[in-house]
């Protein structure tokens, strides 16, 4: 008999964590998806905000998959997508496990594709304000427009007219 039968109590728990995993997982989702937001209005503070709720949301699905990987780990299976296949496999009235595990990995799916596509458009806004400072930069290293005394630098290259 597989010692999860032994214990459904630790059993009801770690459904109870796949729930809390899975929406952590939707929650993200939200979040990624504000964060999409505030990177198409160019909100800066909006980001800073939501970089900081996505970071706390990762470290908690870390714990869970942590958490996750212990329990499956505790029953000689793998910590990995097999071992959470054979754990399922070995349940009574799979069905319900079966779909919120289901559910859990769509749910990690959508986020993985937005936070890639979030990404993906930070990466484009950093090429453009690095174009756009290296323009700046080339620019400030040009000849100055005027010298000490004020004069156009432009005339500085030649003898001046009254010179002539």
């Amino acid at each position: 008999m597989a010692e999860s039968q032994q214990d459904p109590g630790a059993d009801k728990a770690f459904i109870a964590d796949l729930e809390q995993e899975r929406d952590t997982f939707r929650t993200i989702h939200h979040t990624l998806e504000s964060e999409q937001a505030a990177l198409a209005r160019g909100d800066v503070d909006r980001l800073v905000q939501i970089s900081k709720s996505k970071m706390a949301q990762f470290v908690t699905l870390g714990q869970l998959a942590e958490k996750r990987n212990r329990y499956l780990a505790a029953r000689g299976l793998a910590s990995d997508v097999d071992g959470m296949e054979r754990w399922l496999s070995q349940q009574p009235g799979v069905s319900t496990a079966r779909a919120l595990w289901n559910e859990l990995l769509a749910s990690a799916q959508e986020a993985r594709i937005l936070n890639e596509a979030n990404g993906a458009s930070i990466g484009v806004k950093m090429q453009h304000n690095q174009q756009a400072l290296s323009m700046l930069q080339q620019a400030a290293n040009q000849a100055a427009l005027y010298d000490p005394s004020g004069r156009p630098a432009a005339h500085r290259t030649g003898r001046p007219l009254d010179k002539a």
